[in-house]
């Protein structure tokens, strides 16, 4: 139903639940799900929707037309009692996508993903170490200003997860946490269930391990090893 024309904006996300691929199809991160992607009817985004019929609430910043939604103006699908009598609710902009409610989470429907994940997330799958610290320095969602010249494994937990998986290296605890995330043994060959479908060639996977590997390697040899 989120997909049908004429949609009043109120509740239009669906998001699904995703085994989440680090950098390469060998590395499987176990037993955590991610909810990306996300999707939304066009004519309930900012700038492609009607603006006329979808009033815009309040938001943090610019006089009320920028940031994050303001309590009452829709942070999740029942807070509007600043909008009384609103049937045509605000459209969303970029930053509701990560931070708004209203949204419906198609999981673990066995119609639709028996084996509990109903999408993929492909994660970091970068052909250059510069390009990944130009990422982590000026992303807004989980930015580090120490990435242009920490070693990579430092950098983000998910990208030590895909350095330890192409390098061969055993997953230990990041950073000291008591519940770092782990890689699936066996990578690829050891899921059980249904599987990205370009990723069953092999040649494909053996030289994305190896890609990585060398680009790994070379970055180390700069920056250094993350222990």
């Amino acid at each position: 139903p989120e997909f049908r024309l004429r949609q009043d904006c109120r509740m239009p996300k669906v998001i699904t639940r995703t085994m989440i691929f680090q950098s390469s199809p060998e590395c499987v991160v176990d037993k955590t799900f991610w909810h990306h992607p996300d999707m939304i009817i066009g004519e309930c985004v900012d700038m492609i929707g009607d603006s006329n019929i979808h009033k815009p609430g309040q938001r943090q910043h610019k006089n009320g037309t920028l940031g994050y939604r303001v309590k009452g103006y829709g942070t999740n699908e029942n807070d509007y009692a600043m909008m009384p009598n609103t049937i045509m609710f605000p459209l969303w902009k970029p930053v509701d996508f990560r931070s708004t409610g209203g949204i419906r989470i198609m999981a673990e429907d066995k119609a639709l993903g028996e084996y509990g994940y109903t999408g993929y997330h492909f994660h970091n799958f970068f052909d250059s170490t510069e390009v990944l610290r130009g990422k982590y320095a000026t992303s807004y969602g989980h930015a580090n200003p120490h990435a242009s010249r920490q070693p990579l494994g430092e950098i983000q937990e998910d990208l030590n997860i895909a350095i330890n998986c192409v390098t061969e290296r055993p997953d230990v605890p990041y950073k000291d946490k008591l519940r770092s995330k782990k890689r699936v043994v066996g990578g690829f060959g050891a899921i059980a269930g249904l599987r990205p479908l370009l990723f069953e060639h092999s040649e494909y996977r053996i030289a994305r391990q190896q890609e990585l590997r060398e680009l790994v390697l070379e970055d180390e040899s700069k920056f250094g090893q993350f222990t």
